[in-house]
Formats: structure tokens, C-alpha cells, sequence
């Protein structure tokens, strides 16, 4: 019969399980959106080091000034949540999870004071083949020779 002192992991498995669990953690995220947080953090310190206020953690206060000034910056509402969830993810990290909520309605408020994005009308069929029609080159084998398909490789058997 097992007790459960038997069923505890030694110290050696534990760091085991930590470096793995970190390992997934990092892989929660493609490395261009952690390239992009560690740029949007570089921008939130400097902001609050300039302001004389602490990154980390980070008072509700600091961020409900950040977001406001992110918004009257013109920065678009896409953006502030970007930065958001990059600040929000080195808290968390760092062992500082941050709750959100307190902070949808002013969200909320620059979403509605934004410019609406603008909706650029879909591409169909006729237009495609426009677009196409106007790249089209006489020959592949002649744009490779002038370097403008250097992707493009000849299936073999056509």
C-alpha cells in the first residue's frame, strides 16, 4: 500500500517539472508575439520611469493613465489592447496576475471615442483576376532571368 509521503516528488523532479512547465508556458505564445510584448514592456518602463512610477507591479492607477495616454496619443484601440495583454502577461509572469475587470469601462470609453476602423471592401472574383492579369509575365523562365520570381521553381513533369 502506497502512503502519501511516497506519492511527493523529490526536489530533482520538481525542477524538472518547473523548467517543463516554463517551457510550455513559452510556448503559449509564438516567438514574433513575445518579441512584441518585450517591446511593448521596454515601452511601458520607460513611460512609468519617466513619470516616476513602478512597472512592476504596476497600480491600477498607473495602468488607467497609460491606457488613457496610449488613447490620447491617437494610438488605435487595437493597439491598446496589445499593450495591454503584453503588460498584462510580464505581471502575470512575474507572479503579479492583474485583474482586468476594473479597467473594461475605460476601455470600454475609448473604444467608443474612437475612430471606427476603416473596412476596406473584399476582394471577389473579377477583381482578383485583375490583379493577377496585371502581374501576369510573358514567361516564368524571363522574370526569374530578371530576378522578379526568384520563389518561384518550375514543377517538374509541366
Amino acid at each position: 500500500m502506497e502512503t502519501a509521503l511516497a506519492r511527493i516528488p523529490d526536489v530533482a523532479e520538481l525542477v524538472t517539472i518547473d523548467d517543463r512547465a516554463r517551457h510550455y508556458e513559452r510556448r503559449s505564445r509564438a516567438d514574433r508575439t513575445w518579441a512584441q510584448y518585450q517591446s511593448v514592456w521596454r515601452l511601458f518602463s520607460a513611460w512609468c520611469d519617466a513619470r516616476c512610477l513602478e512597472p512592476l507591479p504596476a497600480s491600477l492607477d498607473t495602468l488607467k493613465a497609460y491606457l488613457t495616454w496610449l488613447a490620447d496619443e491617437g494610438r488605435a484601440v487595437a493597439t491598446i489592447n496589445t499593450y495591454l495583454a503584453a503588460i498584462c502577461s510580464a505581471h502575470s509572469i512575474a507572479g503579479h496576475p492583474f485583474d482586468r475587470a476594473p479597467l473594461k469601462s475605460i476601455l470600454k470609453g475609448i473604444r467608443r471615442g474612437a475612430k471606427p476602423q476603416r473596412q476596406v471592401a473584399a476582394l471577389v472574383g473579377v477583381a482578383i483576376r485583375k490583379m493577377l492579369d496585371e502581374f501576369r509575365l510573358a514567361a516564368p523562365a524571363d522574370a526569374r532571368a530578371q530576378g522578379g520570381l526568384r520563389w518561384w521553381r518550375p514543377v517538374s513533369g509541366t
